[in-house]
């Protein structure tokens, strides 16, 4: 019995895998399909802040979207507040204030940027005294910086 429940991508239906078509316009992928993605944690941080170009409050966490941030260049006129859609660029940055429980380090911030241009997503929670985030892109290299 080969697989036994098991899903691999020889599994997957392949129509769309190297081409996708949208509002009329094709997307071609010449080396097919491809992602790239990281986890960030930030531990002793109640939220972060930052993914500019979107419509929402300043804690990223605190908005407790169900969806993604998602990240692709575009020019919105009209748009609706507290959604996690794009408004303009793509500007995939944030920064923390960390409150560590041993006080000798003292309150102190850094930050996470992921310059990547495809369409990406990021997603953010909290749980506890840390703020969990995962970041996904369509394709792309992984080329990250941590502030």
């Amino acid at each position: 019995q080969p697989h036994a429940g098991l899903v691999d991508a020889t599994d997957v239906d392949s129509n769309d895998l190297f081409e996708e078509s949208f509002g009329g316009h094709s997307d071609s992928k010449p080396r097919g399909p491809a992602g790239v993605g990281i986890d960030i944690t930030f531990e002793g941080a109640n939220d972060i802040f930052g993914l500019a170009e979107h419509g929402t409050g300043l804690g990223l966490a605190e908005n407790r979207f169900s969806e993604p941030y998602r990240f692709f260049n575009l020019d919105v006129f009209e748009y609706a507040l507290d959604v996690p859609m794009a408004l303009y660029g793509a500007i995939p940055l944030v920064t923390a204030i960390h409150h560590p429980k041993n006080q000798q380090s003292g309150t102190f911030a850094s930050g996470f940027f992921f310059p990547n241009p495809s369409e990406g997503f990021v997603h953010v929670e909290t749980q506890g005294s840390e703020t969990r985030s995962w970041w996904l892109f369509e394709s792309g290299i992984m080329d990250m910086f941590f502030l």
